[in-house]
């Protein structure tokens, strides 16, 4: 998969009861399309991700990449442990998912060697190319430069970083 341009990431859209608005997602797809956006990504923190059920999110999953077409559909497969992330991983490849995004969880004894296996068996459960999602807000982990440099350097699944944590301009340039 090619990762550039505009990948913007889509809230799911829900019903007064809850629900997913499935006829809603849908005009959001195609409206991307309209824009010709390079790619679109859904279940993101945005995407509510954790308030859905597994069903749900397979369906928002294939309701999705069908309507997508052709344009690439990278699937939040983040999670508050590396084996729902596994498993959130294989259910996007599934549904023809494009690649998926993968931020560390959050573990009372979290270190470096913990976040750099939690992306390796992501990598091994999945041929999917992943994106590293940076977000201390949602995943309660704060990597390092290095940590992140450490990880990219030996998985070579991760083709990207959403860099979220704050202050980001100076992490991203150090990351470059």
């Amino acid at each position: 998969m090619k990762l550039n341009g505009v990948f913007p990431i889509l809230v799911s859209p829900f019903k007064a009861d809850e629900s997913i608005d499935v006829e809603s997602l849908k005009t959001l797809v195609l409206f991307m399309r309209k824009l010709n956006v390079d790619g679109i990504t859904v279940l993101g923190v945005l995407g509510e991700a954790n308030r859905l059920t597994e069903n749900e999110r397979k369906n928002i999953i294939s309701t999705t990449v069908e309507v997508a077409g052709n344009v690439p559909v990278i699937v939040g497969c983040s999670a508050d442990g590396t084996k729902t992330a596994c498993d959130y991983s294989r259910i996007a490849y599934q549904h023809g998912a494009s690649g998926v995004m993968i931020t560390p969880h959050n573990d009372p004894a979290l270190d470096t060697k913990k976040i750099f296996d939690h992306f390796l068996r992501v990598a091994d459960s999945t041929p999917l190319p992943i994106i590293l999602q940076d977000h201390p807000a949602s995943s309660g982990v704060k990597m390092s430069v290095s940590d992140i440099a450490l990880i990219l350097k030996e998985n070579h699944k991760i083709i990207g970083i959403k860099e979220e944590a704050v202050p980001t301009a100076p992490k991203i340039k150090a990351l470059r």
